[in-house]
C-alpha cells in the first residue's frame, strides 16, 4: 500500500479487453487493462491447456505506461506465472 500512497489517479473508469480462442484443448489469450486517466496499461499473455487429468496454465504479465501511472507504481512490472493441476 505504501507504493501506491503517492498515486494521484486511482481511477474507476478503465477499459478491459480480452482475446482468446480454443483449439484441441489449448487456449491462448491476450488481456489488456487500460487506465485512460493516467495512460497506464497491464498486458497479460497466457496459455491454458486442459487435458483429461491435467490442467496447465502459464503466462506473463507486463505493466507499463507513464512513470506516474498507477500501474507503474506496482512493486513488479513483469511477472511470470505457472500453474499445474492434476485430477485424481
Amino acid at each position: 500500500a505504501d507504493a501506491l500512497a503517492g498515486a494521484t489517479s486511482l481511477q474507476r473508469s478503465n477499459l478491459y479487453l480480452r482475446l482468446s480462442w480454443e483449439h484441441d484443448g489449448w487456449q491462448p489469450s491476450v488481456d489488456v487493462l487500460y487506465h485512460p486517466a493516467d495512460g497506464g496499461h497491464l498486458w497479460t499473455l497466457g496459455l491454458l491447456h486442459q487435458g483429461d487429468r491435467l490442467r496447465l496454465q502459464t503466462g506473463v504479465r507486463l505493466a507499463g505506461g507513464p512513470v506516474d501511472a498507477v500501474l507503474r507504481q506496482l512493486p513488479r512490472s513483469r511477472q511470470v506465472f505457472v500453474s499445474l493441476v492434476r485430477s485424481f
